[in-house]
């Protein structure tokens, strides 16, 4: 019986910890790009060395609504990004959802925002090439932590080997622009 309990409490501990962690990193903040085409923007890393197979995201924008009544509820709006899937997802991916007319965000300024108690909720998932096991990761971002007029810095740029590099640690550096 010894035996039996010692294997099974291994196996246990084996299967909880063997699973592979998601590696996927989001920025820290969403940014909205300035000009006559608004753009929300959130960038995603996948920050292993495996590749993730059909990756899909999907987001959200959930905020405060003032009744009639007086009475407050929260409403939850799906936001569509301009590409929702990728067939092979190894780097990074930067998550685009146009603001125009149909998008909840419209005619929306950063104060709207924080007068809504607006949080924009996005989900990813994908399933990992080495073990054919999902993974997936998640983040919120509430009104203080999106910025308006910004775009993100360049990840990407050559060695000094002419090599092809990535950066992950600018990954999260968003960069002022005018409108």
């Amino acid at each position: 019986c010894g035996l039996v309990i010692i294997a099974l409490i291994t196996s246990l501990v084996f299967a909880r910890f063997s699973r592979p962690k998601a590696g996927v990193v989001f920025s820290h903040q969403a940014v909205v790009t300035a000009g006559d085409h608004p753009t929300l923007l959130i960038r995603v890393a996948n920050q292993r060395n495996n590749l993730v197979i059909d990756a899909r995201v999907s987001a959200m924008v959930t905020h405060d609504v003032r009744e009639s009544s007086g009475s407050v509820t929260r409403r939850f709006e799906d936001l569509t990004f301009v590409r929702t899937c990728t067939p092979f997802w190894t780097l990074t991916w930067t998550l685009m959802h146009r603001i125009d007319q149909s998008s909840p965000l419209w005619g929306l300024s950063h104060e709207d925002l924080m007068a809504k108690n607006a949080e924009i909720c996005v989900a990813i998932t994908g399933i990992d090439e080495t073990l054919a096991w999902q993974v997936c990761g998640h983040v919120s971002y509430p009104a203080s932590e999106i910025l308006w007029n910004h775009r993100f810095a360049d990840v990407f740029s050559w060695s000094n080997t002419g090599r092809f590099q990535i950066d992950l640690g600018r990954l999260q550096d968003p960069v002022e622009t005018t409108g």
